[in-house]
């Protein structure tokens, strides 16, 4: 939950505007603070779970003693051992591949016993011209479809849980579909474990063609499910939370929370952290953590262990919009790195003098700090809507016809005889996605009359359907964050890094 809360609340920070004419931002902005990589293991290096997944020795099928078993009789969705074999004249690669032929409902599955962690059921599918339905992949965690499972049933009785691929009609050549998901330690506690392969689920991989007509013919071919490797540290940015923004007027100690996989919770390992200058790679700080002493975590559940860094203040020297990596190694008692690792966090210090510029910036307890800093117009002075700490709660709207400089915003939207008629709502924010391109002056109404409500108002670059967000263009005068002509982005950051979102 917790992760969650942190991309909604950089969604609403990199959002939200004030006043379109008052130009709060960063005097000298920096790039993008936080991770600076997906923590995604190259696909290269997941481990195929599946036997015989591209059909090219026997046995293959169980019949035969191979790992592909047709559904059967007493099976939830009816006997289709006829319906498949193997075709040595049909490949997407090699020589072979699983045929289905003319059954409807006809599936073949292959039993796994797969332990927590990421997945991705992936083949290639090719189908013969006429016949109807349609043909896909498929993991199912619901043992009950393919074996009894008895009301007091104690090991392997499976969850209602499955993952479909893209599916197939007639007349296709080869694709390659998949689908990915993910198994949780929960999971595999409600399908209760089979003692003699504690820690995993009983799970079928499965040739679907369940929606097939009685004459469609498919091949499927080079199947493969792959398990993500984990990463055997697993590294939460505490402080600070947001972009990795660390202002000047707030506590400067980093802190971070290590989770080590269970293979890794003993004192024969250590954790190494740096801090260091990114340009350069200069480094700043080093740290040597052992894995002794965990804590459980009250929010993963797993014990960890917290690290702190910069708490002899070794940014000190760092100046503002400077940015600084936080690295955190994993070595065994040989001095072994435990590989893969976990990506680099970037942070960088930001004067306090920005933020009171921001509409938007997280304190030291990590809170969303929301409000308008300065007057929308010299009328409203006192500040109806100061910067506070505030629970972001909203009214994301649409419609409301033909708007301009001349719509009556208290009548249109808080009066008890308006159109929309919130006034007593307790809100924070307000959405309008029709009004991405409305003019400034526009705008600038709405916002000075949400103001009075202490609402402040959530801009967006309005884009539907294949429309990327990048082909918007926000009216003249209204200065949202795109980039300039040089190719930066002059009012809150920089983009991201590639791949990064």
């Amino acid at each position: 939950m917790r992760r969650l809360l942190c991309i909604v609340s950089a969604v609403l920070a990199a959002l939200i505007t004030g006043p379109a004419y008052v130009r709060a931002q960063l005097a000298a902005p920096g790039p993008v603070g936080g991770l600076t990589a997906l923590p995604r293991v190259d696909p290269s290096t997941w481990v195929d779970q599946i036997s015989k997944g591209g059909f090219e020795t026997d046995p293959v099928l169980a019949a035969q003693g191979g790992p592909w078993t047709p559904s059967g009789p007493t099976s939830d969705v009816g006997d289709s051992t006829a319906a498949w074999s193997v075709d040595a004249t049909v490949a997407h690669s090699g020589g072979r591949s699983m045929k289905m032929n003319g059954v409807a409902k006809a599936e073949a599955y292959e039993v796994l016993r797969l332990p927590a962690g990421s997945y991705t059921f992936t083949g290639w599918i090719k189908t013969g011209q006429g016949g109807t339905g349609r043909a896909r992949l498929m993991v199912d965690l619901r043992t009950g479809r393919y074996e009894t499972v008895t009301s007091s049933c104690a090991s392997d009785c499976g969850i209602n849980s499955w993952y479909t691929s893209q599916e197939i009609s007639a007349g296709a050549n080869w694709t390659q579909v998949s689908t990915t998901f993910t198994i949780s330690d929960a999971d595999i506690a409600a399908a209760k474990a089979n003692a003699n392969f504690p820690g995993t689920i009983k799970a079928f991989a499965v040739l679907d063609g369940y929606w097939a007509g009685t004459r469609l013919t498919a091949w499927y071919d080079d199947v493969k499910l792959l398990r993500q490797p984990s990463f055997p540290l697993d590294v939460f940015m505490r402080y600070p939370n947001y972009r990795g923004m660390l202002f000047g007027d707030q506590d400067q100690t980093l802190r971070f929370h290590i989770t080590p996989a269970a293979a890794y919770t003993g004192g024969a390992y250590r954790v190494t952290s740096t801090l260091s200058v990114e340009a350069g790679n200069t480094p700043l700080e080093q740290l040597d953590t052992p894995l002794t002493s965990l804590a459980v975590d009250p929010d993963t559940g797993k014990p960890g262990v917290e690290i702190a860094l910069n708490s002899g203040n070794a940014l000190g020297g760092v100046g503002d919009y400077q940015t600084v990596l936080a690295d955190f190694k994993l070595f065994d008692a040989n001095g072994n790195e435990i590989m893969p690792r976990y990506p680099t966090y970037r942070i960088y210090k930001v004067p306090a003098t920005a933020r009171p510029l921001m509409n938007v910036s997280f304190n030291a307890q990590n809170q969303i700090v929301l409000g308008i800093p300065r007057p929308n117009d010299p009328a409203q002075n006192p500040l109806k809507m100061p910067p506070a700490p505030r629970f972001v709660l909203g009214v994301y709207d649409s419609g409301l016809g033909s708007v301009g400089t001349s719509t009556n915003w208290e009548q249109l939207l808080f009066d008890p005889s308006g159109a929309r008629r919130m006034n007593g709502l307790p809100i924070s924010l307000y959405l309008n996605y029709h009004l991405g391109d409305t003019d400034a002056p526009t705008i600038n109404n709405l916002i000075s009359t949400l103001n009075n409500h202490s609402v402040a108002y959530l801009q967006t670059g309005n884009c539907f359907s294949s429309t990327p967000a990048s082909a918007h263009n926000p009216p003249a005068g209204f200065k949202i964050d795109q980039p300039g002509a040089d190719g930066t982005y002059p009012y809150i950051s920089q983009p991201p890094s590639t791949g990064i979102g």
